[in-house]
């Protein structure tokens, strides 16, 4: 992966495991015994490790803004109802703001980003130089 991008590389040992050597420019050697992928199932495999990697974007998110655990292990000593509800409060106002996501891999050519509720919130067309 290369600046959150997963590469044909990424896909091709997903695919078959570490028995590729090379780049993609001089092209790739497997060792003997392993049936290469095709051009579509490496694209096909970049994609969805790629729409996978994505649809978790919303954890960093989530992460970064949530309340301090503190804030709520405090509450309960303190038996501070108030405190604890607005700590739940303010968990689910996050959650609110970053929804989990679905990722549906249509065809090898379209990604649809899918919310939660099943509805589509984004289509990544992609070229995939293959025919």
């Amino acid at each position: 992966m290369i600046n959150g991008q997963y590469q044909k590389i990424d896909a091709i040992i997903s695919l078959v495991g570490h028995v590729a050597t090379g780049t993609e420019e001089k092209g790739y050697t497997y060792k003997v015994g392993v049936t290469p992928p095709t051009k579509e199932a490496i694209e096909t495999e970049r994609l969805r490790l790629q729409a996978e990697y994505d649809a978790l974007e919303y954890q960093k998110k989530r992460k970064a803004e949530y309340p301090p655990m503190a804030d709520y292990l405090d509450a309960i000593v303190k038996g501070d109802d108030a405190q604890k509800q607005k700590y739940i409060d303010d968990c689910k106002a996050v959650k609110e703001k970053y929804p989990k996501w679905l990722i549906l891999v249509a065809k090898m050519e379209s990604v649809l980003v899918v919310n939660e509720y099943r509805t589509v919130v984004k289509k990544h067309t992609y070229s995939s130089g293959c025919s």
